[in-house]
């Protein structure tokens, strides 16, 4: 992907060669071969009860912008122990895909980790797929997910652009890593190994994550860093070794752009045939070669013309185009249109009706929108879409609250001394000055979509250069045949299903050997993705046997009254739902006999038994009469010298007819099933008085039956429909019988029109709303508010 801006700088000090280097070839191998994607799922919520559903909504991004690349989209749901509890395969629309979890009322209570990669993803480490803890609460279960007591810490220092230079005044980032709670105030303080009871500087926290420091060392000086957390436990790491020549680079953000400034220690040449090369989204961004041999150099990097959010990479070459310094920052446009709404009307009553628009953007075509109440959880979100896309989806260190960087209030410092703290990982140039390229196992030219593998076998043995039938059905349910002709291994391949659910396929040879009932088409989804080599990551839960002091927090005993409270509404929709098959089926019978009978065995004042549209039990019996057995009060059978089963109704011999026209036994006893479509019961009725009439398949019945009776038969499964969220609507009198709602989503629609409406649950004063668009130019727009 290009379209970066990328500033060629011809001015004072510097100069731009046209010849192509080993970098410049470096960086056409980075902008042709490592467009890579990342993505981010917002769900309804951020812990369940087993039980409940999981509403999410996906994002797919090549770099900042919505990815063109892949249109498939795999979620997982795991254990701790990597059983896959759940997997849906999802369709990806301008970057977005909706999803639906439908957990099991037995789950154990645990944290369960969702993981999600595209198609294109699956040719790349498997560590930057997206992984998501999920505590999920079950009351049945005898231990419970409590909160990590676990308090250890780790800290590393980290000097800006990596090199420590003799009398050069460097700013340090100290990072602090821990996989338990929290430590927003801790403290530390500088020392030279020699005199370690002396404070050379001191500094405090600038959040959970990372502290920041000046200190100018000297050759010669070995320095230690010491963390104090306030609780009596400390850390101590020692900073790298300080070199007496060297460069120094220093990165500092302006209104206008991005100032670095390189200052040459002990060098022959000072900076002079330098590189600083400037890369965003794995793409050039900027390039300048420094022609001047000043020993300190200093320039901008015009951002605004880059027009771009993001973690810029700023890498230093010498002058045999070897890496020796490297500093990420934040390029931060503010570019984005901000989401505003209009015409809100709160109401803080219980079950009330709220409502708001949101005024157009231009390029916003529809939004998704989450509604919450926080009045027993916590307020926002640790982590958002700004925070995924621009830090925790490309740098794999664990992050407290990444959130807080890009809130109202963040504090820009604070970022910046945590992109000090960290690497980019996506590439790497020691790599791509070698050439090496990722290995494409995934070629989405021929599988845009969800393809299979399919091994064609009889009796096991797999048939290769053999030619097979498909039967495929349509929208209209007529059947469609393809053939396909196997590889020498046997395979054939099934590619771009684009479609929603599954459907069953039918196969056969182009033979009548009987041979064929041991025909098999095992599939094999062609995109797979081992996770047995990768590991969870660690989370803020522990998994405890709790005594009977234990008190259930209560956002999630609401959430159980809730579920009990979706069982309910889900009954009453299944049995409105029931009614409407049976309806449907009757239907469906009574069309059926209308099309087969005339005359007097037109009535539907007999039994009927419809073997089109029910009944598909039939199929397996060797003959109509043996079925017939105990389905009609009144009817039985006896057995005549011949074996044939002769029907009966209340004693008396019943008449036998075939098609309206009376036959004996003998017409009917080899009549397979299969070719039957309906049989009535008649019983001392009218002109036919205790009869069994049977009605053989023609035209459309016969059609349809012959595309069922094909004996091999494989289902196939492309993308999972999506469940639809039942938004609480007390207008309707199906809710108002609810006793407690106890909802803490009250609004989730993935395509949201700009005009809201929602009701309140019972207590709802603090609501929280999301929102996320896109604008004209692909930027993001998000919104995140809550409202008292």
């Amino acid at each position: 992907m290009k379209g970066i801006f990328t500033a060629m700088l011809l001015v004072f000090c510097f100069l731009i060669v046209d010849a192509q280097s080993k970098l410049d070839r470096a960086i056409d191998n980075l902008e042709k071969n490592y467009s890579q994607e990342k993505v981010y799922i917002l769900f309804d919520k951020d812990q369940y009860v087993a039980g409940d559903q999981i509403f999410f909504q996906s994002f797919v991004f090549e770099g900042y912008s919505r990815s063109a690349i892949s249109k498939t989209m795999f979620v997982e749901l795991y254990d701790q122990s990597k059983n896959l509890i759940d997997k849906k395969t999802i369709l990806i629309n301008d970057g977005k895909a909706s999803g639906t979890f439908n957990l099991n009322k037995t789950l154990n209570e645990d944290v369960y980790f969702v993981r999600a990669y595209t198609n294109w993803m699956a040719n790349f480490d498997i560590e930057w797929n997206f992984i998501k803890p999920i505590p999920i609460y079950n009351p049945t279960s005898k231990k419970k997910i409590v909160l990590s007591e676990n308090s250890k810490w780790t800290i590393e220092a980290f000097p800006e652009g990596g090199i420590f230079v003799d009398q050069v005044s460097t700013k340090v980032a100290v990072r602090l890593l821990t996989q338990g709670k929290s430590m927003k105030n801790w403290n530390g303080y500088v020392i030279d190994s020699e005199f370690p009871d002396h404070k050379i500087q001191t500094f405090k926290s600038l959040d959970e994550n990372v502290a920041l420091f000046s200190i100018t060392p000297k050759f010669g000086k070995t320095y230690k860093v010491v963390v104090e957390d306030g609780e009596g436990n400390s850390q101590i790491t020692t900073l790298q070794t300080v070199t007496n020549q060297g460069l120094n680079l220093k990165i500092n953000s302006e209104i206008s752009g991005i100032r670095y400034t390189i200052a040459a220690i002990n060098l022959e040449k000072n900076v002079q045939n330098y590189t600083v090369v400037g890369t965003l989204n794995n793409q050039l961004a900027y390039k300048a070669k420094i022609k001047s041999a000043n020993p300190k150099i200093s320039s901008l990097i015009p951002t605004k013309e880059i027009g771009q959010n993001g973690v810029m990479q700023i890498s230093l070459f010498d002058d045999k185009e070897n890496l020796v310094a490297q500093r990420l920052c934040f390029l931060n446009q503010n570019s984005t249109n901000p989401i505003v709404l209009e015409n809100s009307k709160f109401n803080n009553d219980p079950r009330a009706l709220n409502s708001f628009e949101i005024k157009q953007n231009p390029g916003n075509e529809n939004y998704t929108v989450v509604v919450k109440d926080l009045t027993d959880t916590n307020p926002a979100s640790k982590e958002n879409i700004l925070s995924s896309l621009y830090l925790t989806e490309d740098f794999k260190n664990p992050i407290k609250n990444p959130a807080q960087y890009f809130s109202k209030d963040a504090n820009p410092e604070a970022l910046d001394a945590l992109l000090i703290s960290e690497n980019w990982k996506r590439f790497d140039w020691t790599k791509l000055m070698a050439g090496q390229k990722p290995t494409i196992k995934y070629n989405l030219a021929d599988n845009e979509f969800i393809s299979y593998k399919a091994r064609l076998a009889l009796n096991s043995r797999p048939l290769p250069n053999t030619l097979v039938n498909l039967v495929f059905k349509n929208d209209d349910g007529e059947p469609l045949l393809e053939q396909f002709t196997t590889d020498s291994n046997g395979d054939l391949f099934i590619n771009n299903l684009n479609f929603e659910d599954s459907y069953f396929v039918n196969y056969f040879l182009n033979t009548n050997d009987k041979q064929q009932v041991n025909l098999t088409l095992k599939l094999k989804l062609l995109i797979e993705n081992n996770i047995s080599k990768f590991n969870f990551p660690k989370t803020k839960y522990e998994l405890k046997e709790i005594d009977e002091n234990y008190i259930l927090p209560m956002a999630i005993e609401k959430a159980l009254a809730n579920a009990q409270n979706n069982e309910k509404i889900n009954q009453e929709e299944t049995q409105i739902e029931e009614v409407k098959i049976i309806k449907r089926k009757s239907d469906a019978k009574k069309k059926l006999n209308d099309e087969i009978t005339s005359g007097m065995f037109s009535s539907m004042n007999a039994t009927v038994l419809d073997l089109v549209n029910e009944n598909e039990d039939a199929q397996s019996y060797s003959n109509i009469m043996q079925w017939l057995q105990g389905r009609a009060g009144g009817l039985t059978f006896q057995s005549d010298n011949s074996g044939n089963l002769v029907p009966y109704i209340r004693g008396g011999r019943a008449g036998i007819y075939l098609n309206e026209t009376k036959v004996d036994i003998e017409a009917v006893s080899s009549l397979s099933v299969s070719d039957v479509a309906m049989v009535k019961i008649f019983k001392d009725y009218g002109l036919v008085p205790n009869a069994v009439a049977i009605f053989t398949r023609t035209g459309s019945t016969i059609k349809e039956q012959k595309s069922k009776n094909i004996s091999n038969k494989i289902e196939i499964k492309a993308y999972d429909k999506v469940d639809n969220f039942k938004i609480i609507d007390y207008s309707q009198a199906k809710y108002k019988s609810l006793i407690n709602d106890t909802r803490e989503v009250l609004y989730w629609n993935p395509k949201a029109s700009s005009n809201v409406t929602f009701f309140n649950n019972e207590s709802a004063n603090n609501r929280e709303i999301t929102i996320i668009s896109f604008d004209k130019n692909d930027q993001i727009n998000y919104y995140n508010e809550s409202v008292k």
